[in-house]
């Protein structure tokens, strides 16, 4: 992974080498499978949403390895990637959100507003 720093840090540059853009591939994917755990395990705390089977639905074990699953995981990880070779979209510097550039660098542990301080 190269940084090229930038007078205006918003415009700071992130490019990926094959282990890095490999990492954040591996990140994404962590990233949806928590999401399934977290679909999971909110159907299985007691309450009104207990429901076992829709737990069940939501970890999707079967599509775990589906063509459309992986094709999206290289489309986001391809956009993810173009992201960081570009600036801040705005809102993060405006608003408290995050742009796409802010969640790219949050998945591979680095933040711009770290390069910084």
């Amino acid at each position: 992974m190269l940084i090229r720093y930038a007078h205006n840090p918003l415009r700071t540059v992130i490019e990926l080498d094959e282990a890095g853009r490999e990492r954040l591939r591996l990140k994404i994917e962590i990233e949806e499978l928590e999401e399934r755990v977290y679909g999971a395990h909110f159907h299985l705390e007691p309450g009104e949403h207990f429901d076992p089977a829709s737990a069940l639905r939501a970890l999707d074990v079967d599509g775990l390895e589906d063509v459309p699953r992986r094709k999206r995981i290289a489309e986001l990880a391809e956009m993810y990637e173009a992201d960081l070779r570009d600036a801040h979209a705005g809102d993060c510097t405006c608003f408290p959100s995050s742009c796409v550039k802010c969640h790219a660098e949050g998945l591979l542990g680095r933040a711009s507003y770290l390069f910084f301080t």
